[in-house]
């Protein structure tokens, strides 16, 4: 979407979430949804701070940051608590430790755990209730927020593998993939963000001082675009996933392109918990996972837009990467789809 405006199926999506409660909390969505003048104009997007104000106006009117569609309100200032415990975290696996605490104690919450099984971390979102078209809103804007607020904590790109959706493949399902910037697979049988651990190991680099700055934004944040980052890292991560056509700029290039010398690019990325080597691993494992997943580029194809020489170089690189091989990571794909419920086969069948 242009200029990262916000789809105006949103407003849709919470006018008939509103819609299947039927009280009077359900009402107060409607109004602010159906009043908004792009729910009826025939306009498909609009800006970012339109949407923005809509959703602070929900939360103002519910008294509720759950927009009084969860199963217990949410009160405001919640999400406060939420960033002041990350916030002392030292690194960001501690912060995703805290996060799965604070949301065992928070029963208007959906539960938030963390699995981690190399080279992936899992951040997945469950509901004790049956699920319905409020958990399915309510889950994707989740997901949205803990994305954006892990990378914010961090102050840099947080590149999701894919992320997870229980519900069906909607008849318009772009507006929820303009989301994550990453695949989307729906009829899961959780739901999940997947990024690669290397990030674990990433600093928490903001201040209270940030924190008095971001809270008043806290809207926008659930809708702006992904954190591109101010950190070495992040502008060496974007050169290199722009680059990923086969030629991968090397240390020498990207001191050029970053106006460093290359030795001073390699302390820069130290001082940051990194490395070159590091961060173009990940670049291509997350290229690789994420093609390996939709099944579509064949692995000669993909090897060579990863920048290797031959294909047994990529099957090499991929087995010391995640300890398994090309096929048995396809198996295991296979694997996990085939032993969903019916429902979410049939499900996946309309996709």
């Amino acid at each position: 979407m242009p200029d990262h405006s916000i789809s105006v199926q949103f407003l849709k999506d919470a006018h008939a979430a509103a819609q299947a409660r039927g009280d009077l909390a359900g009402a107060v969505i409607t109004k602010l949804a159906t009043e908004h003048p792009a729910f009826t104009s025939g306009a498909e997007n609009v800006p970012p701070e339109q949407f923005a104000a809509v959703t602070a106006a929900a939360w103002r009117a519910t008294a509720d940051e759950l927009f009084a569609l969860g199963t217990r309100p949410a009160p405001i200032g919640t999400s406060k608590l939420l960033v002041t415990a990350l916030l002392s975290s030292v690194d960001l696996s501690e912060a995703l430790a805290r996060l799965q605490n604070f949301s065992a104690v928070l029963p208007a919450h959906p539960t938030v755990t963390i699995s981690h099984q190399s080279p992936h971390v899992n951040v997945v979102v469950a509901w004790d209730e049956p699920q319905g078209p409020a958990e399915f809103l309510l889950t994707q804007l989740m997901l949205t927020m803990v994305h954006r607020l892990l990378a914010w904590l961090i102050d840099t790109e947080l590149p999701p593998v894919r992320a997870d959706l229980v519900q069906a493949r909607p008849r318009s399902a772009e507006h929820i993939i303009s989301l994550f910037s990453a695949p989307v697979y729906f009829g899961q049988r959780q739901a999940a963000l997947v990024f690669t651990d290397q990030f674990l190991r990433y600093p928490i680099l903001r201040t209270d001082t940030d924190l008095t700055q971001w809270l008043p934004r806290q809207a926008e944040q659930l809708y702006a675009p992904p954190p591109l980052g101010t950190t070495t890292a992040a502008r060496v991560r974007r050169i290199l996933q722009d680059a990923l056509n086969g030629t991968l700029p090397d240390a020498d290039d990207l001191g050029s392109r970053l106006a460093v010398s290359t030795k001073h690019l390699g302390r820069l990325l130290h001082a940051e918990g990194t490395s070159l080597s590091q961060l173009r691993q990940d670049v291509q494992l997350r290229a690789a996972t994420a093609s390996l997943a939709g099944g579509v580029e064949s692995t000669s194809e993909l090897s060579k837009r990863l920048g290797f020489s031959e294909p047994s170089a990529f099957h090499r690189a991929f087995r010391r990467w995640t300890g398994s091989s090309v096929g048995d990571f396809r198996r295991h794909l296979a694997d996990t789809s085939s032993t969903a419920g019916p429902t979410q086969r049939a499900q996946r069948a309309q996709q």
